[in-house]
């Protein structure tokens, strides 16, 4: 009898194990799809090149703390994300549009395989596999998937401590373990986006314990180890960059970064950042986010979330949307993107609610547990065409236009001499950068003509990138001999121009 039992239990283990890998090989052929074709076909755009310019510097010149930007310290912002594109740059051997994106298409394919494991406990196969799905397909969280710019990271990050934490919560784990694992996480998190992690981790985490009735377990002596970790790997990093950088000048730079954000542009930039945050939060997590419609529509919606309230899972994953979302509501220039980290989150509530409405339909005999996956296999792969059909079009457009970046960046490669490795610009700020990030030469950024005529031997030609008005305001125009002109809606003057310093004959014998 023990033989069979045993038999028995081999059996359920290996078919569950094969299910698993089923559930695991589809959500990875359906992230492929969405995720790779055409990943590398569009232009930088966004805040794309900032990263790009800034990861083909760390390549280049093996700097992987003093990160610099048109060789320029630049510290407004951790690294992480510019490490990995440099280190896919030193992999494939240059870093193109394909090669970077590719850390925050692997990211959220990660953070979907993070939700479809640690959701185990709390919802079925099916809703956990719901749950993965929407987190790789909703359009907010594609869009940042396909892009080369650090909110996929983000995501992972505060996904990956948060789910650590709960599931080592609901499961008893030694507090020691579930504090220190998910707070050195977050720690690593903090070189994505600074301090943001952090609070999405602790207003989650805390308000948690309080409806909970369990303070105290947050006022426990793991947490202070747990958090002194956290801090040990910040420090690690801060330490690194305070030897080129004082601290008062870059604690300067995240208050300013924080304060930023709650300071309105505008006298109406609240009012109009009020209503449109909302509407825009829910498109960025479409089309999952319509699931919540049956639940209310059902007769029996107040059974279905009093059902979800009681799945602990669940309820940690409101809370966190809950407490998370009008700190950024409330704040006017806080982008949509900042709370894009709900996306996981907000699939797992999701994915509940389909089990539950589906449940109640399975009584009468009108639905099955293989319909909700195929179901949510459909609206994928729906997404996905959609997103190509899209992109195609984009694509189209990029190539019938005459003045994208990419060919501007072109044209300029072509006038400079062929042992030009260096080229300069002033005066554009990051207004160029868009350029800059497709020019296969150094780009050195100075305040002034003159800044340039003093730090460049005479008698040698240099060339430099610059707008119309700051050529006329220099007052040296003679000395300089204009090679190209374009016009580009983005500079302020309206002309872009690349100019060489006429060498000195005299020097020059």
């Amino acid at each position: 009898m023990s033989i069979y039992r045993e038999d028995t239990e081999q059996n359920s283990s290996d078919r569950m194990i094969g299910q698993v890998c089923r559930d695991i090989a589809i959500i990875l052929l359906i992230a492929v799809f969405i995720y790779l074709p055409f990943l590398g076909s569009l232009e930088w755009a966004g805040h794309e090149p900032l990263r790009i310019n800034i990861s083909k510097e760390i390549m280049g010149t093996d700097s992987w703390i003093k990160t610099t930007l048109h060789g320029q310290p630049y510290f407004i912002k951790p690294p992480l994300f510019n490490w990995l594109v440099a280190s896919c740059g030193k992999l494939f051997g240059t870093i193109n549009e394909w090669t970077s994106r590719l850390p925050s298409a692997a990211a959220m394919i990660l953070t979907a395989l993070t939700v479809y494991f640690v959701s185990g406990q709390a919802l079925s196969r099916n809703g956990r596999f719901v749950a993965a799905l929407a987190t790789i397909s909703m359009t907010g969280l594609i869009k940042k998937a396909r892009t080369a710019e650090i909110d996929s990271l983000f995501v992972f990050f505060v996904t990956i401590s948060l789910l650590v934490w709960i599931y080592a919560y609901r499961r008893k784990v030694r507090p020691m373990i579930t504090w220190s694992i998910p707070l050195a996480i977050l720690g690593i998190g903090f070189l994505t986006k600074g301090p943001h992690a952090v609070t999405f981790f602790y207003f989650t985490v805390f308000t948690y314990l309080l409806l909970k009735k369990d303070l105290k377990y947050f006022f426990s002596f793991a947490h202070i180890c747990g958090f002194i970790l956290m801090l040990a790997v910040v420090a690690a990093y801060v330490l690194a960059v305070l030897q080129h950088i004082s601290w008062q000048e870059y604690a300067g730079m995240w208050i300013d970064q924080i304060t930023s954000r709650a300071e309105g542009r505008k006298s109406h930039a609240f009012v109009k950042h009020f209503f449109d945050f909302p509407l825009n939060a829910v498109m960025s997590f479409m089309p999952w986010i319509l699931l919540i419609i049956p639940a209310f529509l059902s007769r029996k919606s107040k059974d279905i979330f009093r059902q979800l309230l009681s799945n602990d899972l669940i309820f940690f994953s409101i809370v966190m949307v809950a407490v998370n979302f009008p700190l950024y509501w409330l704040l006017p220039n806080a982008y949509v993107r900042y709370f894009l980290p709900a996306g996981p989150f907000i699939a797992i509530v999701l994915a509940g609610i389909a089990e539950r409405y589906l449940a109640q339909r399975q009584q009468t005999g009108t639905s099955s547990g293989l319909t909700i996956r195929r179901l949510s296999i459909t609206v994928s792969l729906v997404v996905g065409i959609c997103l190509h059909i899209y992109t195609a079009a984009i694509m189209y457009r990029e190539t019938q236009d005459v003045n994208t970046p990419k060919k501007i960046a072109a044209e300029i490669g072509q006038v400079l001499p062929s042992d030009v490795n260096t080229l300069y610009e002033i005066g554009a700020a990051r207004l160029l950068e868009d350029i800059t990030c497709n020019l296969k030469m150094n780009i050195i950024q100075v305040d002034t003509f003159r800044d340039l005529e003093k730090i460049h031997a005479e008698g040698k030609a240099a060339y430099v990138m610059h707008d119309r008005d700051i050529f006329k305001a220099s007052g040296d125009a003679e000395k300089w001999e204009k090679v190209y002109a374009r016009k580009v809606k983005y500079v302020q003057s309206g002309e872009l121009i690349v100019s060489r310093l006429v060498p000195n004959p005299k020097a020059a014998r």
